[in-house]
């Protein structure tokens, strides 16, 4: 509403402009609403004269009743919806597993990597005979790893498991798998980007 001096609001005004508030109203009324408001500075009433306060006080309550009723008639935008990696489908990790069950070496050995907010990450050469690790060595330097950070690291059949585990559980998870042998190339556990997630990376992965 444009006007050219301060004036007061009755009462009787903010309870009017409860009740318009209230309606439903769309786009269109709400523009007609607000141009019903806006009046010639020289047949605004003048707040002096007792008799032109209920005019006074219709006037006010369509000013704020349009300012209420297209704040509610218009919805705020939407921003983007967030992106959570879908949990992985039992089948796609049974799937996986049965082929790397069928075409595992007896002995073999991987590069592995760990992202993660966590003392294990970094990246590692491994080497598995007979089902557990029997080499554990960080890449770069080819130190052996201490207790307190082998006990993280998985054989491939450890990282199935885990992958199982967090699907049943409903735990975000992102996997893909090698073409050739089936086991997990790249597995995302949680989420990452929120702090609260490992990513595994699986590597020249060969026979002993």
């Amino acid at each position: 509403m444009r006007i050219g001096r301060r004036m007061p609001i009755a009462p009787a005004a903010i309870a009017a402009t409860g009740a318009i508030h209230r309606r439903s109203i769309g786009r269109a009324a709400c523009s007609r609403l607000a141009r019903t408001v806006i009046v010639p500075r020289s047949k605004l009433p003048n707040p002096r004269l007792r008799t032109d306060m209920p005019r006074l006080s219709r006037l006010f309550a369509l000013a704020l009743a349009a300012t209420a009723a297209c704040t509610s008639a218009i919805p705020a935008p939407e921003g983007p919806a967030p992106v959570t990696p879908a949990p992985a489908q039992a089948g796609d990790v049974a799937a996986a597993r049965a082929k790397w069950d069928a075409r595992k070496p007896a002995a073999y050995a991987y590069d592995f990597s760990v992202t993660c907010f966590c003392i294990h990450r970094g990246e590692y050469a491994v080497e598995v005979r007979g089902g557990r690790i029997s080499s554990l060595r960080a890449k770069d330097t080819g130190a052996a790893v201490p207790e307190d950070r082998a006990a993280y690291i998985l054989t491939v059949d450890g990282l199935f498991d885990r992958l199982a585990a967090a699907s049943r559980e409903g735990t975000p998870v992102r996997a893909a798998y090698d073409a050739a042998l089936g086991y997990p190339a790249e597995a995302e556990i949680g989420m990452l980007a929120n702090d609260s997630g490992t990513l595994y990376r699986i590597a020249n992965l060969r026979p002993l």
